[in-house]
């Protein structure tokens, strides 16, 4: 099959946007942190348009996976606005957000296959919840899977798939509902490069077709060989703790100094004890004539 013939998703078929929908997903400063612990992002400010393509880079710990699960509402901000299809983030209610997720395609980086299902059925699934099911559906499922190298394997289950297999899985999952918005976290991380080549089109194809793209990857081959706008994180500089600082910068007369204390505190310990000696052997407290 040439890789630009991917017929589903179909032709003309575009994803289709609620009114008022002028930006996909904005963030107004936003920082993120787990409880207590240190922050994962920091003011990070930017906006996805409809039908735009971004990826997100990164060195490992930089924040890109923490700022997928806040778009798919997994994850609150601890400050800062953040919005999605136009609607406060923070402002939903259970229903709505369960609404606003239907509406996402998520590739995750542990798959999150069903280990009871085919493969033909984890694709599938999110149609059937939706109540899109006949002919016609797995017709394109069994297309989609063929596209991504998967034709032979369609009722295996997963547990007999390599990771990179289950990732191809989850990627057809994620896009079978031609989603508003599709997160990938390093969707090409577990397969070749003839393969990721592949995904990228159907990525692209998907893009086409209307549905925003945000890719969180580390593949710079392919942030070049495909290229589309970058979102670049840089981890957070994170400040010393308090005790830290404290055994950083003792306080004076501790007994923890810098080298030149220490060297004034071994003379005077000296001089002391060269005192002391010489009134041993000289109890009057005289000197020697």
């Amino acid at each position: 099959m040439p890789w630009r013939r991917l017929t589903y998703p179909a032709r003309g078929q575009k994803a289709v946007f609620l009114e008022g929908d002028a930006i996909v997903v904005r963030l107004e400063r936003v920082s993120l942190r787990y409880g207590d612990g240190p922050y994962v992002l920091r003011n990070l400010s930017f906006s996805l348009d409809p039908g735009s393509f971004h990826y997100v880079t990164g060195a490992s710990g930089a924040g890109k996976t923490s700022l997928l699960r806040l778009i798919t509402l997994a994850q609150q901000p601890t400050s800062g606005r953040f919005t999605i299809f136009g609607r406060d983030g923070a402002s939903l209610n259970r229903h709505e957000r369960a609404e606003t997720r239907r509406r996402i395609g998520i590739v995750f980086q542990e798959f999150r296959l069903l280990d009871h299902l085919s493969v033909l059925d984890n694709v599938m699934l999110p149609m059937k919840l939706i109540g899109h099911t006949g002919p016609n559906v797995e017709h394109h499922v069994r297309e989609l899977l063929a596209w991504v190298g998967l034709g032979d394997w369609i009722d295996a289950l997963p547990a007999t798939l390599s990771g990179g297999q289950k990732q191809r899985v989850a990627i057809a999952r994620a896009v079978i509902g031609r989603p508003n918005l599709l997160l990938a976290d390093e969707p090409t991380g577990n397969v070749d490069d003839q393969i990721a080549e592949r995904l990228l089109y159907l990525f692209e194809e998907l893009n086409r077709l209307g549905t925003t793209v945000l890719i969180a990857t580390h593949n710079e081959y392919l942030t070049e060989r495909f290229p589309h706008e970058i979102i670049h994180l840089d981890p957070v500089e994170q400040a010393p703790p308090p005790a830290a600082a404290a055994q950083a910068q003792p306080a004076a007369g501790s007994d923890q100094a810098t080298p030149a204390k220490a060297a004034e505190r071994g003379q005077a310990s000296q001089k002391k004890a060269g005192q002391r000696k010489h009134d041993q052997n000289n109890p009057g407290g005289s000197a020697v004539n």
